[in-house]
């Protein structure tokens, strides 16, 4: 802090922290100051939804309302607050394998006016992120996503460095207290909305699937707002940049404004 510190964006030097490898993750508040995980998890239940958030829209707001709707009732204990973070990896970061600072703050901006907690991680595999917040938490985690993060991990080709491969990333995830909560999405060609409950994958992975679903492990979650699965965010960011004016629909106005504002994502005005 002090005058010769003005202009520095702490939350930029975090993110250099966590592209060193110096640090896992770097978190921070809604008002943009640096949390430190140890404090700011500890001993919390903690909601998270991983995403790009290039911009935070309707659907991102809503899966997590219907999360936190649900959550409690997954949970044995549920006497303290919730903490709801939106994360994202280095991986979701990277363009051309460098990291956009100013696509950085720029998302940071925009997730701090919804109130949630911004977490940058450098996890890609869920087991990694889910085994680092359990380190801090020791208690239930959700992990909010859509149907299609649901789908990205069963396909075992992102789990060739484990000798034990899909069954073992979902040992290792589903051992630290962790409930996937699926939101719903429409399918643009039939209309049809797919839920966790018709959702069909290849081979025995669908064994797997019923089976964690049984075990309360993966959950479908209910009364999502309809109106807002044909919302897709690389559409939203297409709009902002090419001057067109529906995308303010697509976002919570808090967002909107914050876009306008600062004229983030390519927003001209």
């Amino acid at each position: 802090s002090g005058a010769a510190f003005e202009r520095i964006d702490n939350r930029v030097l975090s993110l250099r922290l966590v592209q060193l490898g110096l640090t896992g993750a770097a978190m921070f508040s809604a008002d943009g100051r640096v949390l430190q995980p140890s404090e700011a998890l500890r001993k919390r239940r903690l909601l998270v939804q991983r995403g790009r958030f290039r911009p935070v829209t309707h659907v991102n707001i809503d899966m997590l309302r219907c999360a936190q709707d649900q959550f409690d009732g997954l949970c044995e204990n549920h006497d303290d607050d919730v903490l709801s973070i939106m994360e994202i990896s280095m991986h979701n970061l990277r363009e051309d394998t460098e990291v956009c600072l100013e696509d950085f703050v720029s998302r940071a901006d925009v997730i701090s006016t919804t109130g949630c907690v911004v977490m940058i991680s450098d996890f890609q595999e869920y087991h990694r992120l889910a085994a680092y917040l359990n380190r801090y938490t020791g208690r239930t985690i959700g992990l909010a996503m859509g149907l299609t993060g649901l789908e990205s991990l069963f396909d075992e080709q992102y789990y060739k460095d484990l000798d034990g491969g899909l069954l073992e990333s979902f040992g290792r995830l589903f051992k630290e207290q962790v409930k996937l909560l699926v939101y719903p999405r429409k399918d643009s060609a039939t209309q049809r909305i797919d839920t966790l409950d018709n959702l069909v994958l290849a081979d025995s992975r669908q064994h797997l699937l019923q089976y964690l679903q049984a075990r309360g492990f993966i959950v479908a979650l209910d009364d999502a707002a309809l109106e807002y699965l044909d919302i897709h965010s690389p559409e939203v960011l297409q709009m902002i940049a090419s001057g067109r004016s529906e995308w303010t629909s697509m976002v919570p106005e808090c967002v909107a404004r914050m876009i306008k504002s600062q004229r983030l994502f390519g927003y001209a005005g």
